[in-house]
């Protein structure tokens, strides 16, 4: 069978690449050029497990193209994946790109298509697709058939591989609620992980956009609210036990950071707790020495001229004449450190872990310093 995937970000080129895996003849369409041309040697422009192993195998085999030619995808596919990027503006998620495509699709198509909605959407954009595709093939006379799917992502970003082809599904029940106000259906969300807040290109906007819709339709999303304001809450966790700890003032203050990217597995620093602890500490003077394992090109692309950041060539290096240890994510190789090498290069032995990855007993018994979320000196009297 032949499918055609618009859009070859996080969403698209996964689902193309596991789509070649399973056997489809499948043609990506992207409109940047260059990301298409080095897609089609096999580079990649993102960090995922597994991914360019079989972006590369697949177009060996000729199960995989990459192109720039819309009408060529729209001709090649009876199904029209489209996972194009829908980026929040004004608090709502702006789905041009996504009516775009449609009407593309609808103003070239020469056969009947099974249209399938992949991007993040608020709820109610099915409909407007069918509106659209009925509208503009009316407008051209002609009576090709379509069908209008809708098949929301479920990839975490460091398991999109395995989620891809593997999929699973847990329900939030507050959501519920929203489509009661609309369609009557549930949708669907994924659980997360505790710690110094989310982040991401997608939870996080899901939430956002989640929170209008139910205020548009004058539903009060109490849940949703909480999620938002909690998530604010723990992204200025370890910034308020830093201050806790060395005092308001914290100019010339040098802290080693481990982890940027908003979790392990991925260079993806959307929406990152590290970019929102990092940009308060400046604002009160702070020097940052930071280590990741993949995202630190996508650290120095934003902040790499400021003269209060150091980007380090491994973990080790960070610690260096360094005041304290923060930790914001829990790559494996944070997991088992030599806390002797820790303590020796600390000019302090204090580490703030925003991701509870250490045994706080152990670490007193050692001479540390210790605040977790929730565990060891965190258990102080902060506001929030």
């Amino acid at each position: 069978m032949k499918v055609t995937v618009f859009g070859a970000g996080y969403v698209g080129l996964v689902q193309s690449a596991v789509l070649a895996e399973a056997g489809y003849h499948v043609v990506c369409v992207e409109n940047d050029l260059n990301k298409v041309l080095k897609l089609k040697k096999g580079i990649i422009h993102l960090y995922e497990p597994g991914l360019m192993q079989l972006v590369k195998k697949n177009l060996k085999k000729n199960r995989l193209k990459f192109t720039t030619n819309l009408k060529y995808g729209i001709k090649h596919g009876l199904i029209q994946f489209i996972a194009v990027g829908t980026p929040i503006k004004n608090h709502q998620i702006d789905t041009s790109a996504v009516y775009n495509i449609v009407a593309k699709i609808a103003k070239y198509m020469e056969n009947d298509k099974i249209i399938l909605e992949k991007s993040t959407v608020p709820i109610g954009t099915s409909e407007k697709i069918f509106c659209l595709m009925q509208k503009i093939l009316k407008y051209r006379n002609n009576n090709l058939t379509f069908d209008i799917v809708f098949n929301p992502e479920f990839l975490k970003e460091g398991t999109a591989v395995s989620d891809c082809m593997y999929p699973e599904r847990k329900f939030l029940e507050q959501i519920s609620k929203i489509f009661e106000k609309e369609l009557g259906r549930t949708h669907v969300l994924k659980y997360i992980h505790a710690g110094c807040g989310y982040g991401g290109s997608c939870f996080p906007k899901d939430i956002k956009e989640l929170i209008f819709k139910s205020k548009s339709l004058g539903y009060n999303p109490k849940l949703l609210n909480a999620v938002e304001e909690i998530n604010m809450i723990q992204k200025n966790k370890l910034f308020k036990l830093i201050q806790y700890h060395f005092g308001p003032n914290l100019y010339k203050k040098i802290f080693a950071l481990w982890g940027l990217s908003f979790k392990p597995n991925t260079d993806d620093i959307r929406e990152a707790s590290s970019c929102t602890l990092m940009e308060s500490l400046w604002s009160y003077g702070a020097i940052i020495q930071a280590f990741d394992p993949k995202a630190m090109k996508a650290i120095n692309a934003i902040y790499g001229k400021r003269n209060n950041l150091k980007l380090m060539k491994n973990k080790e290096s960070t610690l260096e004449r360094a005041d304290a240890l923060i930790i914001c994510t829990e790559w494996k190789n944070f997991y088992f450190p030599d806390f002797k090498i820790i303590k020796s290069k600390l000019k302090n032995p204090i580490i703030f872990d925003g991701r509870n990855l250490y045994n706080p007993k152990y670490l007193k018994h050692h001479g540390f310093i210790y605040y977790g979320i929730g565990r060891g000196e965190s258990c102080v009297k902060l506001k929030n």
